[in-house]
């Protein structure tokens, strides 16, 4: 893979040591060894290993940057690493790491803009895609 002088000078500056690269390398290897990508020739798949990621830039198993136009499917819409959003994973690891979603705790993380440390669902429902109430628990 090629990156055009451009795309590096935007990057942020980062480097790896050889133990790093050494661990992408690995991982790599460990990937094709024991991963069945689905939905994939396996034989043709060469799967991207990410040493690190900051805002829209990743950095690949061989420490090139990569300006992530994808946002890693969707869900990293506000960048890798964002402060706003490491911080509020530490706060709510600190209160409760995970919890079934049928069961009901106050130690949920306060609904945007909310002053209320309890958990704002009362009961143990959830919606359908259509706005329909939709038991999640048969207690």
């Amino acid at each position: 893979m090629t990156v055009t002088p451009t795309a590096a000078a935007l990057a942020p500056h980062r480097e790896f040591t050889s133990e790093e690269l050494e661990a992408g390398r690995s991982a790599y290897a460990l990937d094709r060894q024991h991963v069945f990508h689905s939905w994939s020739a396996q034989e043709t798949l060469s799967p991207l290993t990410v040493l690190d990621a900051e805002g829209s830039w990743i950095w690949d198993g061989e420490g090139l940057p990569l300006l992530d136009l994808t946002s890693q499917l969707i869900y990293t819409n506000v960048g890798h690493k964002h402060p706003a959003v490491v911080q509020a994973i530490r706060d709510q690891a600190e209160k409760l790491c995970t919890v079934a979603l049928s069961t009901p705790t106050t130690r949920a993380p306060k609904p945007h803009g909310s002053s209320s440390s309890a958990c704002p669902r009362t009961s143990a429902t959830s919606s359908s895609p259509q706005g329909e109430p939709t038991p999640m628990s048969t207690r």
